[in-house]
């Protein structure tokens, strides 16, 4: 029965991401169960693909608050530097923004 129930859980197992509000808002999902997870894009740094032993699947990686982050599975190579430089970007337009208040 617990096997049963840890399959269940396993199958519908997912992920999203977004941008959001300077922030890069991740949520990770495991069946009914999720952790929302947000960065402040001011802070993130180095973000990178990460090989994954094949040269057409890697992972994205990046810093923040002095800790290495993973951001999504593994992934084919074209989609995730399309991600990552949709990150940079954003992470750019947050390190330009005058502070107010």
């Amino acid at each position: 029965m617990i096997l049963g129930a840890l399959t269940v859980l396993f199958f519908f197992h997912g992920e999203s991401a977004r941008l959001q509000d300077g922030r890069l808002v991740h949520v990770p999902r495991l069946g009914p169960f999720s952790i929302i997870l947000d960065y402040d894009l001011a802070r993130v740094r180095n973000v990178r693909l990460q090989n994954t032993g094949s040269r057409d699947a890697v992972r994205i990686r990046f810093d923040h608050a002095r800790a290495s982050h993973g951001l999504g599975d593994i992934m084919p190579r074209p989609d995730a530097e399309r991600l990552v430089g949709t990150i940079l970007s954003a992470a750019a337009a947050t390190w330009r923004l005058p502070k107010t208040g």
